[in-house]
């Protein structure tokens, strides 16, 4: 999961420069970076997103077999 982290802050990083620096160019290349600023925005933001639901259904699906090894805190798991 740090690995995402790293990458999508990267990406939000490069995105906004990149969005950031639409406002100071001229001509028809503004536009154009706005665009690609803005999707590599929404790219990062839906890597995160996607790569979080999936780190947190493989810890669901693992957590009833490491049940005995788990640390009660402020969830409780309740087995039928």
């Amino acid at each position: 999961m740090l690995h995402i982290k790293r990458i999508t802050t990267f990406g939000l990083l490069l995105g906004f420069i990149v969005f950031m620096s639409s406002f100071f160019a001229s001509g028809i290349s503004s536009d154009y970076l706005l665009s690609i600023g803005l999707g590599i925005l929404v790219a990062s933001m839906m890597t995160f997103g996607c790569s979080l639901c999936l780190n947190l259904m493989q810890d669901i699906t693992e957590s009833p077999n490491n049940y005995s090894q788990l640390k009660q805190t402020t969830h409780e798991f309740k087995t039928q």
